[in-house]
């Protein structure tokens, strides 16, 4: 992202009489910093990319007061907001426009870090108190997280239907991929009983081969649809279920007996 420098930096004592090291601190947090200048600094990171030690500390006291440690920890530059967005905020001023996304998003992100109210001078360019421009945003959030719960307590459509495929694929690693994908086949249009039918066929072409040289199921059920390829006819479901006519118990497969009775 592009952020304005400070070219009289160099010139400024208390920059001058910073070590090196955390000379190139202050770039680096800067550079690494979010949208409203607060950043949970990887010390360890910084070190490594820097090539050498630095105190932290003495960098924080010795900056002029232009970096404040919040309570949670995180680090956040003063005057980065006023600096980086103040022009931005001041051509709402004059147009009498409504404030853009990126504007509010940087609204969004002082009322994440409890910074907000440190700046009502910046905001009378929305012609509004600042907290009517966040009004919602609690909402809508808790909203997400409603439909979120909802979503993930709705039964699964194709859950069962999975299963029994997926007793017969000859491949069982990565059920959660094989899942997504046979779903997402599922929303075509596909009709279970094709799926089933195309696994069986392949689970018999497979038979005797090393597992290695078997696709996984996310393969066979992805979009390259490659499932087709073991496809003979179109059936349903029913037609490969079955009673054992000794134990009278069902079995998907070829004959009038269940593997366990033949």
């Amino acid at each position: 992202m592009n952020r304005f420098t400070d070219t009289e930096i160099w010139t400024k004592p208390w920059y001058r009489k910073l070590p090196p090291a955390e000379k190139l601190a202050w770039q680096w947090l800067l550079s690494e910093c979010d949208n409203v200048g607060v950043i949970n600094p990887d010390f360890e990171l910084a070190e490594f990319v820097i090539g050498a030690p630095v105190d932290w500390q003495h960098l924080a006291e010795n900056c002029n007061g232009n970096i404040e440690v919040l309570e949670c920890g995180k680090w956040w530059f003063v005057d980065f907001v006023r600096v980086q967005h103040a022009d931005l905020f001041a051509d709402y001023e004059e147009s009498g426009k409504e404030p853009s996304k990126p504007c509010r998003s940087y609204v969004r992100l002082l009322q994440k870090h409890g910074l907000y109210e440190r700046f009502p001078e910046l905001f009378k360019a929305f012609g509004k108190p600042i907290q009517s421009l966040c009004k919602g945003y609690k909402e809508r959030e808790e909203e997400k997280d409603r439909e979120e719960v909802e979503a993930s307590s709705r039964p699964d459509p194709y859950e069962k239907d999975f299963g029994e495929a997926w007793s017969e694929y000859p491949r069982k690693q990565n059920r959660k991929g094989a899942y997504k994908a046979y779903c997402a086949t599922r929303r075509k249009g596909v009709e279970a009983g094709e799926l089933l039918g195309a696994v069986t066929n392949f689970a018999r072409e497979m038979s005797g081969k090393d597992e290695q040289f078997i696709m996984h199921g996310a393969t066979f059920f992805g979009p390259n649809e490659r499932w087709r390829d073991s496809v003979a006819t179109k059936v349903s479901a029913v037609q490969y279920r079955k009673v054992c006519e000794v134990c009278a118990g069902e079995f998907i497969g070829e004959g009038l007996r269940c593997p366990s009775c033949k």
